[in-house]
């Protein structure tokens, strides 16, 4: 009994919560070829390398998440906007080749365009390789609709 009344407790605690989160801003247009999403500490190199996409005549644009659980509302929206999601994590590619970050996103929104970008080497990511790893991907096709 005090299992059951723990788990409604945690969970009007998170109904509370989802009520008051924002659709988060997109950085660039909010339309376009690829979105780039990431939280945490790939905010910084993911803006700049949306910045220098744009400046080439890449039409890409950036999604930077603050709340995870529960995910913020809007973002399935968002994500249609776009041709390629790629999800910039520090994380392993685990046995599906995705981060937790977009299995998470994945499974939530079954859109099977977003994918991971993923490095485990404890660096954080620099703005050539996000560039250099979306380049790669869009020419493999990877990601598409």
């Amino acid at each position: 009994k005090l299992h059951l009344q723990m788990n409604a407790k945690r969970r009007k605690k998170l109904q509370a919560l989802a009520v008051g989160l924002r659709t988060p801003k997109i950085y660039g247009p909010p339309e376009g070829n690829v979105l780039l999403v990431g939280w945490g500490s790939t905010q910084g190199p993911i803006r700049e390398a949306v910045d220098r996409a744009r400046a080439g005549g890449d039409s890409v644009s950036a999604l930077h998440l603050r709340h995870l659980c529960p995910l913020p509302p809007g973002l399935e929206n968002i994500f249609s906007g776009f041709n390629r999601v790629f999800v910039v994590e520090m994380n392993d590619e685990g046995l599906y080749g995705y981060g937790q970050l977009a299995a998470i996103l994945r499974a939530r929104y079954c859109d099977a365009k977003i994918q991971g970008l993923n490095k485990t080497d404890g660096l954080t990511w620099k703005v050539k390789e996000i560039l250099d790893r979306v380049r790669a991907a869009l020419a493999a096709g990877r990601g598409q609709r």
